[in-house]
C-alpha cells in the first residue's frame, strides 16, 4: 500500500503549521490584555434571605432584597475573541436560602438593539439573547451545571465535564426561570434548586461560578470572570462563590409515574386495508414509573420499572447507506443521564440497552472518590457492533428471544487538579429459555495524569471474555496510551490504542478489533487584528491503522486530515477540510482523497442557515469496488414573530462514477413549531427518505420511498411534568405503486413528577 505522499504531505502540513505559529503570534496585535495583568478571581457572595423574605420569580426584579445583593458588573469578552470589551451593560446579584440559589440579571445594550428572544423550544435558544450560569458546587474544576435562560425565561441545561463527556445537553434539570423585555435590554429571575443539582454536605469549602452574557446579533459572549485559554480548561478559572448554605429539602424522594396510551392502524402486508391495533395490556395501555432518591446531597440511586423511552421527538434520518460500521446514537433517555459524566462511554453505550424491563442506577461522588453502578433486564439485547471478524461476540442469532442482564460498576478517585485513577466492570449475560447462554466480561483500570493545567497524559489497560456457556471463548487485552498540550491558543497531542483481534465490549460500540492505531494532531488559533478574519484556526490530524496482530502485521489503512476554520464578519464561519486516506477492505488496498466545507451564517435575526459537503474518493462495501461519493447537506431556520419557527434540512448523497450505475439517497425534512405560550406548544414535522439507482442507460429505479409525518401538542411546566398528544402517519410509496399510507399512530402520554 503506499502512503509515503500523504505520510509526506502530512508531514509538511504539520512542519508548517510550527513554522507559522510563532511569527504570526509575535505579530499578533490582539485588543485585549495580557494574561499576566489580569487579577486573580475574586470571591462571590451570596447573600442569605431572611426567614419572611420571598422571591417570586418572575423576571420583575422588584424584591428589596434584591438590592442588599452584591452587584457583578465587570464583564469581559470571552468569544469569539478574549478579553475585549462587550458592547452593553451587565448587573447580576446572587441571593440564597436553605433551599434556593437565585440570580437576578439586568442586560442592556449601549445602542437600540431589538432583543433576540423566541418562545423556542426548551434547549433551542442557543441564537437568542441569552444569560448564563456554570455551577461547580464541589470548587474541583471537574464538572459543572450550566443554566442559560434567554430573554423571555426558555431554558436551556448543560453538564460540562474536563474529559470523557465534555458538553452533554441530554442532561435536564427542574429549575425556575423568568424573563422580560424592556425598552433598553431585558431582565431575568432564575432560581435553582439545591435538590436539582449534587454538591459536598460536609464542608465549607467555596463553590466555582462563571457568569456569561450572549449578544445574539454580534455572536458575541461576554463573562465574569475573565475567562483566557492561556490559563488552562474553563472549569479551572472559575470565581469563588461563598455564602452557600444548602438545607435538606424534604426527604429526598422524587417520583415519576408515566402512562401512555396508544392506538393505531397498520396493514399487515401491502395488498390487505389498514386495521386497528387490537386493544393490550401493557401495549395500548402501557404504565411506567421511576424513582429518584437524593441518598445524600451528592449521591443518588435511581429506579425505573418498565420505562416508556418513547423519545417523543425520535432520532432524525441520517444518511446511513454504505456504511462499514453501525450508527452511534446519542442518547436522550432520562433514565440514562443521571450521574452519567461518572459513565466511561467507552464501555457502556446505554443504546445498547434497547428495552430495559427495568433498570438501578446508583451515582455520586464523596470527597475525592466518585462510583457509577448501573444494573439493567434488557428484554431486546442489540448483537455485537464488531463487524469483520469470524467470530464477533453476540450474533443476531445469540440475542434472538433472549433476555439480557446488563451490569456496570465503575470508580474513580481524583489526583491532583484535573487527573484520576478508575477502575470499572462491565458484565452482560444473555438467558433463552431460562437458561445461561452467553456472558461477557470487561476488566478495565485507567490512569490520567495532569503534571500541570496545560498537560495531559492517560493509559489505560483493559480485558475482556465473552462467549457462549460451554462453548467457544474470546479472551484478549485492549491497550491506550496518550497524551495532550494545549496552552493558550496553541495544541498538539498523540497516542496509541492496540486492540486484541478477541476484545469485545458487547456493552459498548465497538468498530473493529484486531488493530493498532497510531495517531497524532496539532492545531494554531489565531486572533488577527486586522483583515476580514475574526478567528482562523487551522488543524491537522494523522492517523496510521496496522491490521492483523495475531498473524502477520498489515497496514489496514491511514487518514490524513488537514483543516481551516475561519470566523468571517456577519456572523459567518467557514471550515475547509482536506483529507488523504488509505484502507484495506476484503484483502484489497485502497486509497484516495476527499474535500470538504461546511458555511453558516446567523447575521439576520429571523434568517439562519448552513450548508456543506463533500467530494472524493470512497470504498464501495457492498461490492468491495473503489468509487466516488459527493454529499451535500443544507440546513435553514426562518423565525417569524417571537411564537413561530420553520426548519427545513435536506442531505444528499451519491455513490458512483459518472456513466455508471449511482446510489443515490435523499433525506429531507421539515419542522414548524407555534410556541403558544411558554408551556404549550404544537409542532409538526415532515420526514422522507427517497433510496434510488440511477441507471447506466439514464433511467431510475426507485426503492425504499417513505414520508413520516406527525404533529404533537405539548404541554411541558416544568421537566418530568408532561401532557403529550400525538399523531404520526407514514407513506410509502415506488414506481410500481401509488402514495399510499402504511401506518398510523395516537398516543397520549402523561407523567407528573412528584417531590417529597
Amino acid at each position: 500500500m503506499r502512503t509515503r505522499r500523504p505520510a509526506l504531505l502530512v508531514a509538511g502540513f504539520f512542519l508548517l503549521t510550527l513554522l507559522i505559529a510563532g511569527p504570526l503570534a509575535a505579530s499578533e496585535e490582539l485588543p485585549r490584555a495580557s494574561s499576566e495583568s489580569v487579577s486573580p478571581a475574586k470571591t462571590l457572595r451570596a447573600v442569605a434571605l431572611s426567614a419572611d423574605e420571598k422571591v417570586a420569580v418572575d423576571g420583575r426584579l422588584d424584591e428589596a432584597a434584591w438590592q442588599r445583593a452584591e452587584v457583578i458588573s465587570q464583564f469581559s469578552g470571552m468569544h469569539p475573541t478574549e478579553g475585549f470589551e462587550p458592547a452593553g451593560t451587565t448587573r447580576v446579584r446572587i441571593l440564597t436560602d436553605s433551599k434556593h440559589l437565585y440570580f437576578a440579571w439586568e442586560c442592556r445594550f449601549d445602542d437600540p438593539t431589538r432583543v433576540r428572544a423566541y418562545l423556542a423550544q426548551r434547549e433551542d435558544i442557543n441564537r437568542d439573547d441569552q444569560v448564563g450560569i456554570y455551577l461547580d458546587p464541589f470548587g474541583d474544576g471537574r464538572r459543572a451545571y450550566v443554566f442559560y435562560v434567554n430573554a423571555l425565561g426558555i431554558q436551556q441545561d448543560i453538564l460540562l465535564t474536563t474529559k470523557h463527556m465534555g458538553w452533554n445537553p441530554a442532561w435536564d434539570a427542574v429549575y425556575s426561570s423568568a424573563g422580560r423585555i424592556v425598552d433598553d435590554g431585558f431582565d431575568v429571575e432564575i432560581a435553582i434548586p439545591f435538590r436539582s443539582i449534587r454538591f459536598p454536605a460536609d464542608t465549607d469549602a467555596p463553590w466555582k461560578l462563571l457568569l456569561t452574557r450572549k449578544f445574539a446579533k454580534r455572536d458575541e459572549k461576554g463573562s465574569h470572570p475573565d475567562i483566557r485559554r492561556e490559563r488552562g480548561h474553563l472549569l479551572q478559572q472559575l470565581a469563588p462563590l461563598v455564602g452557600v448554605k444548602p438545607g435538606r429539602s424534604g426527604i429526598g424522594l422524587e417520583i415519576l409515574p408515566t402512562i401512555v396510551g396508544r392506538t393505531g392502524q397498520s396493514r399487515e402486508s401491502d395488498d390487505e386495508p389498514l386495521a386497528w391495533t387490537k386493544p393490550t395490556f401493557p401495549g395500548t395501555v402501557d404504565p411506567s414509573v421511576g424513582i429518584k432518591w437524593q441518598v445524600t446531597p451528592s449521591l443518588t440511586f435511581d429506579a425505573t420499572v418498565n420505562p416508556d423511552f418513547s423519545q417523543i421527538e425520535a432520532d432524525p434520518d441520517q444518511l446511513d447507506h454504505n456504511l462499514r460500521f453501525a450508527l452511534f446514537l446519542p442518547e436522550r433517555r432520562p433514565f440514562f443521564l443521571e450521574g452519567r459524566e461518572l459513565y466511561d462511554r467507552g464501555h457502556l453505550y446505554t443504546r445498547s440497552v434497547v428495552d430495559p424491563i427495568y433498570g438501578l442506577k446508583l451515582s455520586g461522588k464523596r470527597g475525592k472518590l466518585s462510583v457509577a453502578i448501573l444494573q439493567a433486564l434488557d428484554e431486546a439485547p442489540a448483537p455485537s457492533f464488531v463487524s469483520e471478524r469470524d467470530t464477533p461476540g453476540f450474533g443476531e442469532d445469540d440475542v434472538e428471544d433472549a433476555l439480557a442482564f446488563v451490569t456496570y460498576a465503575g470508580m474513580k478517585y481524583d489526583i491532583g487538579e484535573r487527573g484520576e485513577l478508575g477502575f470499572l466492570w462491565s458484565d452482560k449475560e444473555l438467558i433463552k429459555d431460562g437458561q445461561h447462554h452467553s456472558d461477557h466480561h470487561v476488566l478495565k483500570g485507567s490512569a490520567h495524569i495532569t503534571p500541570n493545567r496545560f498537560t495531559d497524559f492517560y493509559a489505560s489497560v483493559a480485558w475482556s471474555e465473552t462467549g457462549r456457556v460451554g462453548g467457544e471463548r474470546l479472551r484478549g487485552p485492549a491497550v491506550s496510551l496518550g497524551g495532550h498540550r494545549k496552552t493558550g491558543n496553541f495544541g498538539i497531542g498523540g497516542g496509541l490504542d492496540v486492540i486484541d483481534p478477541q476484545f469485545r465490549k458487547e456493552n459498548a460500540f465497538l468498530g473493529r478489533t484486531d488493530t493498532a492505531n497510531i495517531w497524532a494532531y496539532t492545531w494554531r488559533f489565531f486572533e488577527p487584528a486586522v483583515g476580514p478574519a475574526r478567528w482562523l484556526k487551522i488543524s491537522a490530524y494523522l492517523s496510521h491503522l496496522a491490521d492483523g496482530l495475531r498473524s502477520q502485521l498489515q497496514m489496514a489503512g491511514s487518514g490524513h486530515e488537514a483543516k481551516l476554520e475561519i470566523g468571517l464578519p456577519a456572523n459567518t464561519q467557514m471550515h475547509v477540510r482536506s483529507e488523504l486516506w488509505d484502507e484495506r477492505y476484503e484483502g484489497q488496498d485502497f486509497q484516495g482523497g476527499r474535500l470538504g466545507f461546511h458555511i453558516a451564517n446567523h447575521a439576520l435575526e429571523f434568517l439562519q442557515g448552513r450548508v456543506g459537503g463533500r467530494v472524493g474518493d470512497a470504498i464501495n462495501y457492498e461490492t468491495a469496488e473503489a468509487t466516488v461519493e459527493k454529499t451535500l447537506h443544507a440546513k435553514l431556520r426562518l423565525r417569524a414573530f417571537r411564537r413561530l419557527s420553520l426548519d427545513l434540512g435536506t442531505d444528499l448523497s451519491e455513490l458512483g462514477r459518472a456513466g455508471e450505475s449511482r446510489q443515490r439517497l435523499w433525506v429531507y425534512n421539515a419542522k414548524v413549531r407555534l410556541g403558544i405560550t411558554r408551556i404549550f406548544s404544537l409542532r409538526l414535522i415532515a420526514q422522507g427518505r427517497q433510496a434510488a439507482t440511477l441507471l447506466t442507460e439514464g433511467g431510475i429505479q426507485e426503492h425504499d420511498s417513505r414520508l413520516d409525518l406527525s404533529a404533537l401538542l405539548s404541554l411541558v411546566p416544568k421537566p418530568g411534568t408532561a401532557i403529550y398528544l400525538g399523531y404520526g402517519e407514514r407513506l410509502v410509496w415506488d414506481r410500481e405503486s401509488p402514495l399510499k399510507t402504511s401506518s398510523r399512530d395516537i398516543f397520549l402520554k402523561a407523567s407528573l413528577l412528584i417531590r417529597l
